[in-house]
C-alpha cells in the first residue's frame, strides 16, 4: 500500500472515531501538508494553515524549552466558533485538528494520541523509502557518469 495513502487512511479513521473533530491534517516542519481529511464543505487554505500551525508549534516548543518544561505534547486554542489542537506526532510532524465548539477536548486528545503511533510509523516508512530512492538515484547517476568517462 502507498505510504501516503496509509497516512490518509489513518486520518480518516481518526475523523470517523472522534466526535467533534471536523478537520484533521498532518503537516511537516516546513508547513507542507502531508495529508488532510475533513467533514466540512468549506475550503481551507491548507498550506497557509500548515505553515502557521507549525510556526506556532515551534514557537511554543521553544518557549517551553526556555523555561525547562520538557517536550511539547500539544497546543490547544479556543475560539468563538470552535477549537484548534496541534498535536506532536514526531519531531518533524504535527497533526492539526479543527474541533467543533462543544466537543470534549480530552476525548479528542485521547483519540489523536491513540493513532499518533500509527502515523509516526508511517512517517518513518516514508522517510526510509525516500532515503532508499535517493540512494538509488545517486547510484544511477554515479553509474551514468562512470560510463561517460
Amino acid at each position: 500500500m502507498d505510504i501516503s495513502l496509509s497516512i490518509h487512511n489513518i486520518l480518516v479513521k481518526i475523523l470517523k472515531n472522534t466526535p467533534g473533530l471536523q478537520h484533521a491534517m498532518l503537516t511537516d516542519y516546513t508547513g507542507l501538508t502531508l495529508a488532510n481529511v475533513t467533514r466540512s464543505s468549506s475550503k481551507l487554505e491548507l498550506e497557509g494553515i500548515g505553515a502557521l500551525s507549525m510556526a506556532l508549534f515551534i514557537g511554543m516548543r521553544q518557549q517551553g524549552n526556555e523555561v525547562q518544561l520538557g517536550p511539547l505534547g500539544f497546543v490547544f486554542s479556543e475560539f468563538s466558533e470552535g477549537k484548534l489542537i496541534l498535536q506532536s506526532i514526531s519531531e518533524e510532524c504535527i497533526l492539526v485538528g479543527v474541533i467543533s465548539p462543544n466537543a470534549n477536548i480530552q476525548s479528542i486528545k485521547r483519540s489523536i494520541k491513540k493513532y499518533s503511533v500509527e502515523i509516526s510509523d508511517q512517517i518513518n516508512l516514508l522517510k526510509t523509502a525516500r532515503s532508499v530512492e535517493q540512494n538509488i538515484s545517486k547510484g544511477l547517476l554515479d553509474a551514468a557518469l562512470t560510463e561517460l568517462e
